[in-house]
């Protein structure tokens, strides 16, 4: 059962196309969502396999080199790199 959410959605799409809404129009259009998002899925793996970017350590390997940037006159620092997966809102709470 689609959830309100998506029918306000898709009867709102249906208010662009002027065609009255219909409880099955929100299944039809979640079933043809959901198969969009499995083919995308499936051609990315396919496009990473072709390019070499489905190595585990990939991203580990082509990272950016100013990452990677040490001063020659200077100390070590407390981290040698920070690294974070949320957006950069991680590095926001570090003093």
């Amino acid at each position: 059962m689609p959830s309100p959410r998506h029918s306000t959605f898709i009867k709102g799409l249906c208010d662009l196309h002027g065609i009255s809404f219909h409880p099955y129009l929100s299944q039809q259009f979640l079933t043809s969502y959901d198969l969009y998002l499995m083919i995308h899925e499936e051609v990315q793996q396919h496009v990473n396999a072709a390019l070499g970017c489905d190595a585990a350590n990939y991203h580990l390997q082509h990272s950016c080199p100013a990452l990677h940037y040490k001063l020659q006159d200077k100390g070590n620092l407390i981290f040698k790199m920070l690294i974070t997966m949320d957006g950069n809102d991680s590095l926001k709470r570090i003093l």
